[in-house]
């Protein structure tokens, strides 16, 4: 039995619709909703708290219909954008209020044993004015914390800070709630923070749950188009299979894209001519001065950009056009006059319905 769950969850608002969600979640993993403006996530984690009315469905703690208990007696913990600190009241004391609300002994240590675990052992007395924006999410997870909730949910708590400093408040939020073992839902628009964090993503579009999985199962098969072009994977084709093999529980298949033979494997179960929609990764394009083989191919690099680190370039390779992606270690402009060889791996494309 899984520790939280949500069966067939439906959230009605006078112009937009939340329905058919159902997740579940064991023990201290770690679940974040990504997905963009509008797609539901804040909507389902205040629903989830009690904050937002459910229209349809259940939310089960630990086998436990959750929906009719009021917010307070939950044992959710929220870490809102916006930190939601008490401004008249010092560290020591915003930490320790939800402690003294239930009259809880050993006050003094329990809030610095949690101060020395955000690693801010000596800012008991700053007041919150005195705080930059990252001391204040971290104060704001530990009064969470303090409370001792079942589950903590944070609603895009990084979304005003700078990048570094956001790389750093990741670690943190990732160690601290598994160190505690405490289950969390995560809502963000960032991918790079989705994957970092999460044990399981959920990707969410116009109300619905479009894919939940493992962050590496979502990232290596998006398994739909929607997926597949939030997640940014630019390089999607129309195929179809042509030949095909099967051992175990894999299928080889070699499909006719435009002409170009590409050899895949796949779980999934195919028929001759059937047509399919395929996907890879610009990350996943390959540039060498020979033919390495299987998927290997002639190309041309039409242009590229550079982005800080990075290098996006376009490949034109007989009458497709394929994208790619790689880091700066590279001057291409030595090479745009060159016939150059992408490969694309086997294992890197996947299909796409």
């Amino acid at each position: 039995m899984a520790y939280l769950e949500l069966q067939n969850i439906a959230i009605e608002f006078s112009d937009f619709k939340i329905e058919d969600i159902n997740i579940q979640l064991d023990k201290g993993k770690f679940l974040v909703l990504l997905g963009h403006s509008g797609s539901g996530k804040t909507s389902l984690i205040q629903a989830i708290c009690g904050i937002v009315p459910i229209a349809q469905g259940k939310v089960l703690l630990n086998g436990v219909c959750i929906n009719d208990l009021p917010i307070h007696k939950r044992k959710i913990g929220m870490v809102f954008q916006d930190f939601a600190l008490f401004p008249h009241l010092n560290v020591f004391e915003n930490i320790a209020f939800g402690l003294r609300i239930k009259k809880a002994k050993n006050i003094d240590k329990k809030v610095q044993d949690l101060l020395e675990l955000i690693e801010l052992p000596n800012y008991s007395k700053r007041r919150v004015y005195e705080l930059s924006g990252g001391e204040k999410q971290r104060i704001a997870l530990a009064r969470t914390i303090a409370a001792e909730p079942d589950i903590i949910l944070f609603d895009e708590p990084m979304s005003a800070l700078d990048e570094s400093l956001r790389d750093r408040l990741r670690a943190t939020i990732k160690n601290v709630v598994k160190q505690m073992n405490i289950t969390t839902i995560y809502v963000t628009h960032d991918q790079k923070e989705a994957f970092y964090l999460a044990d399981y993503i959920g990707i969410m579009h116009a109300g619905r749950l479009i894919r939940y999985d493992t962050g590496d199962n979502i990232w290596q098969q998006p398994q739909n188009q929607l997926t597949a072009d939030f997640l940014g994977v630019h390089n999607q084709f129309d195929a179809t299979v042509k030949a095909k093999n099967h051992e175990s529980n894999m299928f080889f298949y070699k499909l006719d894209v435009k002409g170009i033979e590409l050899s895949i494997h796949s779980t999934q179960k195919l028929e001759l001519n059937q047509r399919v929609k395929i996907c890879f990764r610009a990350e996943s394009v390959f540039l060498s001065f020979k033919n390495e083989g299987v998927n290997s191919f002639e190309s041309t690099i039409l242009d590229y950009k550079i982005f800080g680190s990075t290098i996006s370039f376009t490949l034109q390779v007989q009458n497709l056009n394929i994208l790619g992606k790689t880091f700066r270690i590279i001057n291409l402009e030595n090479y745009s006059n060159q016939t150059l060889y992408c490969t694309i791996p086997e294992h890197a494309i996947s299909i796409i319905y």
